[in-house]
Order: C-alpha cells, then sequence, then structure tokens
C-alpha cells in the first residue's frame, strides 16, 4: 500500500504541469492569448516538473527507508524463530535432566540402602561369630576351672592323708619304742632280782653284803635313767617329727593352692552393632516457569542461559560406604578404628589400671562421644599386639587384649 502511493504521489507533478498547454491550445485562437497561455502553461510544467523531482526524491528515499524496515523486520522475525526453537530445546533438555537426576538420586538412595543392609547383616554375622566364640571360652574356662577345683580337693586330701599317716607311724615308733623300754626295765628289774638272789645264795655277809647291794641297786638305777633318757629322747623326736610332718603338709597344702586356678568369672559379651547410618537423599525439586526463563518475545532480546541451573537435588554424602569402625564399621575384623586421624575433640579423662590412657571423642561428622584409647598412644606405650593397620589406612585397636573397654558417653 505504501508502494502505490509513493507512485500515485510521483504522478502528480507531471500530470498538472502539462494540464495548462492542454487547456491554453484549446481555449485561445489569438496569437497573445495562445501565447499567453502557452507562457502560462510551460511556466505551470516547469514548476510541476520542479515539484514532481523533488516528490522523486523523497519517494526514493522512503523506499530505502522501507526497504530497511523490511530487511530489519526479517530478521527480527528470524531471530524469533531461532529464539523459540532454543527456548523449546532448553525447556526440554531440562525436563530430561530434571527426570534423569530424580531417577539417580532413587537409584543412590536405594544403593545406600542395600549397602547398610549389607553392613548390618555382615555385622549381626560378626556379632553372632563373636559371641559363639565367647561363649566357648566361658564353657572352656568353666570346664578348666572345675578340673582344677577337682584337682584341689584331691591333693588337699592326699596331703591330709599323708600327715596323718606319717603322724601314726611316727606315734607308732613312739609306742615301740615305750614298750621297748618296758622290757627293759623288767630286764633290769629281773638281773637286779638274780643278781641280790646270787649274793645271799653265796652267804655273804655284813659290809660286803651291803656293798654288794649298793652296786647291784645302782646298776639297776643306771639302766632305768637310760630307760628313761631313751624314752624322754624319743619323745622329743617324735613331737619333732610330728611338727614336720605339719609343716610338710603346709607346704604341700600352699603348693596345691598356688596352682588353683582363679574362678573365671563372666567372658564380657560382645558389643552389640549399631544399625549403619543411612544418607537421606534430596530430589529435585518441581520444575516451574521461572526455571525456564521467559519465553521469546519478538523484537526482545532472549537470554539463552535463562533457564534455572540450580533446581537440582542435593544429598549428604554416602554414609553407608564412608563410615569409619564404626564403632560398628570395624566389627568385620574384630576390631574397632582408632586412629586419632577419625577422632575430634579428644579430651583425657583418666588411666587404666595397667597404666593406659583413656580419653573421650567423637568421630569425626558424628555428633556420638565415645570413650577408650588411641592407637597412636598405645604405640608409644608399648601396646603394639593390639594395633593394627586396616585396608583404607587407618589403625584399629584390639579390645580384648587391653584391660580398657571402649563404651558409649
Amino acid at each position: 500500500m505504501l508502494i502505490d502511493t509513493g507512485i500515485l504521489l510521483h504522478m502528480i507533478p507531471h500530470t498538472f504541469g502539462f494540464l495548462p498547454i492542454i487547456v491554453g491550445a484549446l481555449a485561445g485562437w489569438g496569437a497573445m492569448g495562445g501565447l499567453a497561455l502557452a507562457n502560462a502553461g510551460l511556466i505551470g510544467a516547469l514548476g510541476g516538473a520542479s515539484v514532481g523531482m523533488s516528490i522523486h526524491g523523497a519517494g526514493k528515499a522512503a523506499k530505502a527507508a522501507r526497504d530497511q524496515a523490511n530487511m530489519a523486520n526479517d530478521a527480527a522475525a528470524r531471530e524469533y524463530w531461532y529464539n523459540t526453537e532454543n527456548w523449546n530445546l532448553t525447556k526440554k533438555r531440562l525436563i530430561e535432566d530434571h527426570e534423569y537426576l530424580t531417577q539417580e538420586a532413587k537409584l543412590k538412595a536405594q544403593n545406600e540402602q542395600t549397602t547398610a543392609n549389607w553392613k548390618d547383616a555382615t555385622n549381626a554375622q560378626q556379632y553372632q561369630y563373636n559371641l559363639q566364640i565367647r561363649n566357648a571360652k566361658q564353657e572352656s574356662n568353666l570346664k578348666q576351672f572345675a578340673k582344677s577345683e577337682n584337682v584341689y580337693g584331691n591333693q588337699m586330701t592326699l596331703n591330709a592323708v599323708e600327715a596323718q599317716e606319717a603322724s601314726y607311724n611316727e606315734l607308732r615308733s613312739l609306742q615301740e619304742v615305750h614298750t621297748e623300754a618296758r622290757f627293759d626295765a623288767d630286764d633290769a628289774y629281773l638281773d637286779n632280782l638274780r643278781k641280790e638272789g646270787e649274793l645271799r645264795a653265796r652267804g655273804v655277809e655284813g659290809r660286803s653284803v651291803g656293798k654288794a647291794t649298793q652296786a647291784t641297786l645302782a646298776d639297776y638305777g643306771r639302766q632305768m635313767a637310760l630307760i628313761g633318757e631313751s624314752l624322754s629322747s624319743a619323745g622329743r623326736n617324735t613331737r619333732a617329727v610330728l611338727k614336720e610332718i605339719q609343716r610338710s603338709k603346709f607346704s604341700a597344702d600352699l603348693s596345691a593352692y598356688a596352682q588353683r586356678m582363679l574362678e573365671p568369672g563372666i567372658e564380657p559379651m560382645p558389643i552389640i552393632p549399631y544399625a549403619t547410618p543411612v544418607a537421606e537423599y534430596q530430589l529435585p525439586r518441581a520444575l516451574t516457569d521461572a526455571d525456564f526463563g521467559a519465553p521469546p518475545v519478538m523484537g526482545a532480546q532472549y537470554n539463552a542461559n535463562a533457564a534455572s541451573a540450580s533446581v537440582w537435588g542435593s544429598t549428604i554424602s554416602g554414609i553407608a560406604g564412608n563410615v569409619v569402625g564404626s564403632v560398628a564399621g570395624s566389627w568385620l575384623s574384630g576390631k574397632i578404628a582408632s586412629d586419632i586421624g577419625l577422632k575430634e575433640n579428644l579430651e583425657y579423662i583418666e588411666k587404666s589400671p595397667s597404666g593406659l590412657n583413656i580419653y573421650e571423642w567423637n568421630y569425626k561428622g558424628d555428633a556420638q562421644r565415645y570413650q577408650g584409647v588411641i592407637a597412636q598412644d598405645l604405640i608409644a606405650q608399648g601396646k603394639l599386639d593390639a594395633i593394627s593397620e586396616e585396608d583404607n589406612g587407618y589403625l584399629a585397636v584390639d579390645y580384648s587384649k587391653l584391660d580398657v573397654q571402649m563404651t558409649l558417653v
């Protein structure tokens, strides 16, 4: 419509420029009138041509402006089409990424639960194994103690019987000495009577008889004194032997008591493993129109990066796969992770009866407080038999070899 109007304006000065010539030729027969009209027409034609040229120049400028505008409109239309396509593709990509990350988070949560279940089952199996070992040790200790008590009782009975038998033999020996002394005394008395009878039979009288009788009596007295001294000596010897027997029995009883097994008491129960913690996974939030950005508008600048890039869910790191001894993770090896590199907020508490340092701490990333020992501390104190290095490079402690138990605070 603009082009048609331009052509019309371009033709107007030419049409009206020649119109006076035609009118003058038709109306005048006179030379002057015709000439005047002709001049007037010529002047009109020249004026019209001048106006027409001005209008024609303006029309060319308008056409160039229209062409420029058309080109700008075409470029804007192409840009709008491209931006619309790009916006739709970006929207589709965001939706697909959202669905993918949602499924990925669900799969991670499922794998985390599977790992935790496996660890729990393994820890429970290890606990049952440790419990069987503990029960076997307890049963063995009780049997050994019962055997020791039986041996001790028999040894004490044997010691008492031997002491009694030795005392009886010694007293019997003393009785034999007394019996022999009585026989000797009787023999001495009869010998004295025999000598006295011989003196009377020989008819010895006077002072000789008195002297002989005195000699006989003196000999009899000497023999009786010897017998009495022998009996006293035998009695002293018997009492000494009886005391020796009592000392020997006491020594034998003491030796039997030293070999007697102490009552074993109750073996400590294995520590029940904790349930493996499971990470909580946050799914990506639902997408909204704001995440896709404003749709393209003709003539407006479109930002292809306007779509949200921060709508994806986040999770805490997988706990089930990263727990350190746990006080529950290290049950697999029967040892507990106790490396100082795994602990924080250490606080010294006291020393154990054997002189081991006891601390209180919490594992990094875990608020639960524990009480026990530190592996590096045990190395410095020479308890190398209770230390081992795990596959992850950290040190673990076998508390069954210490006089300290790891406990919750």
